[in-house]
């Protein structure tokens, strides 16, 4: 007869808290690519306390039915994962990074303008959307948590006093030999330069 062990081998480990995100070069070849191979890696900056969350949808089994009402045959529907956060920061360069944002002359060079400003980001002229792998990191900078292939979506938001950027990802399914949808690593060590 055999004995219940255990599913874990060791300590249990715990995704807790946000350290950080990073968003990733967008591969030219995701057949090829690896996670070594992702480019220029971005610390995104602040993120709004408490903005982070999982917006995933949940597997569901539906179930059909015989005439008396009985579960004759369940299948699952598969769910999404997803996850949305607001960066603090209006920067230029975060700007131009979620909202496709583009550099533009300000046109304002003179004290007697309404405003003095030699530079401006012009954003809005068309949908901020785009792929790219992103990574959160937990907040001992010791796990993460990569989707490497994420539909990211953004625009800008106010929470109380503060204008940021709202920030939303999707996973897209991506299964190769060296990627996966979601990859979650364990016992990490997160390098900044």
């Amino acid at each position: 007869m055999a004995k219940i062990g255990k599913l874990e081998s060791g300590v249990a480990s715990h995704f807790v808290g946000l350290g950080g995100v990073v968003i990733f070069d967008k591969p030219a070849n995701y057949t090829n690519a690896t996670a070594a191979s992702l480019a220029n890696p971005k610390d995104v900056g602040d993120i709004l306390e408490d903005s982070f969350s999982y917006t995933g949808e949940d597997v569901t089994m539906e179930s059909i039915k015989n005439e008396q009402g009985e579960t004759v045959v369940s299948y699952a529907v598969n769910g999404t994962i997803s996850y949305e956060f607001t960066v603090m920061s209006t920067s230029a360069d975060v700007l131009k990074t979620f909202l496709l944002g583009n550099d533009i002359s300000a046109g304002l060079d003179s004290s007697s303008n309404w405003l003095e400003a030699s530079a401006a980001v012009g954003i809005g002229d068309e949908l901020a959307t785009f792929v790219a792998p992103i990574a959160f990191l937990n907040q001992d900078l010791n796990q993460a948590i990569l989707l490497p292939k994420a539909r990211v979506t953004a625009s800008p938001v106010r929470d109380g006093k503060l204008l940021g950027v709202k920030v939303s990802v999707v996973a897209e399914k991506l299964v190769t030999a060296n990627l996966y949808t979601m990859m979650v690593y364990y016992t990490a060590k997160a390098n900044y330069a």
